[in-house]
């Protein structure tokens, strides 16, 4: 077979499966050359037989990758491969983003070419070549999904997933930057995670909730404002932003022990 993109959107479906392909692009010997090009659709690519070719890449094992909408692609077409890719409609972003519980970033793992997915894509071959005939475009959708989230939560229990170190430092940097007082939110949106993401990727690296590393890092700021100023104990609480001072004697009791104001005379006795 040789490449070929297939145009789905104007089919017609009969089901009200709400994962309507776009295209289906099945490319052999595929490369690209482009520069700061800037994707308008979801992709799910999966990509392989890289031994085949002639290659400068040093990894050659096949590779399962989401792009969103909005990614800049620059290739120098040098990495020669087979490649399967599904593309959907931008206005398909949010359940996209539901789905798959995943940021506005390129995602990639590592992809087991194992049995199903080699039965699947030769009845996926099969199926095109009848896609004009009614209700065929429903199996198309329907499978391409069932492809996807196959390999998609494959990937998640895969170790050896390249972007699970990406993701782990980025947990790690926004659990540093909330103990340095930024905010929850704001993080989660800066470093490109769903709130669903974030929460999935924090409780498989911490026991605790981020809310508990914000709460430290107050009281830890008090703590020193108790020591270092002359701030009265209700200016202390105001300033680290707890929502009452009834709260904040309460937590200050919980974490040290102590009253705030038994603290402070503790560490400032003569």
């Amino acid at each position: 077979m040789k490449s070929v993109i297939y145009q789905l959107r104007q089919l017609k479906r009969v089901s009200n499966f709400p994962f309507q392909l776009d295209e289906i692009g099945i490319m052999v010997e595929h490369c690209s050359c482009v520069k700061n090009k800037v994707l308008d659709r979801y992709f799910f690519c999966f990509s392989y037989n890289k031994d085949k070719y002639i290659s400068t890449e040093k990894n050659l094992r096949p590779l399962f990758s989401i792009i969103p909408p909005g990614t800049v692609i620059n290739s120098d077409g040098k990495k020669l491969h087979d490649e399967l890719f599904f593309s959907y409609s931008v206005s398909q972003i949010e359940k996209i983003r539901e789905l798959f519980n995943y940021g506005d970033e390129k995602y990639s793992s590592f992809l087991l070419l194992d049995d199903e997915f080699m039965q699947n894509l030769l009845k996926l071959k099969e199926l095109i070549t009848m896609r004009n005939t009614l209700g065929v475009a429903d199996k198309l959708d329907t499978l391409a999904m069932h492809m996807i989230m196959t390999v998609y939560s494959n990937s998640l229990q895969n170790n050896d997933n390249p972007k699970n170190v990406d993701v782990e430092a980025k947990i790690q940097e926004i659990a540093i930057k909330l103990k340095h007082g930024e905010k929850l939110n704001a993080l989660i949106r800066k470093y490109g995670f769903s709130r669903r993401a974030f929460y999935y990727e924090w409780s498989k690296m911490f026991s605790v909730s981020p809310k508990h590393i914000q709460l430290e890092a107050k009281l830890e700021q008090a703590q020193k404002l108790l020591i270092t100023t002359k701030l009265s104990i209700a200016e202390i609480a105001e300033q680290c932003e707890f929502s009452s001072h009834h709260y904040f004697h309460e937590c200050f009791i919980k974490y040290f022990n102590s009253t705030p104001g038994e603290y402070r005379k503790r560490f400032n006795s003569p």
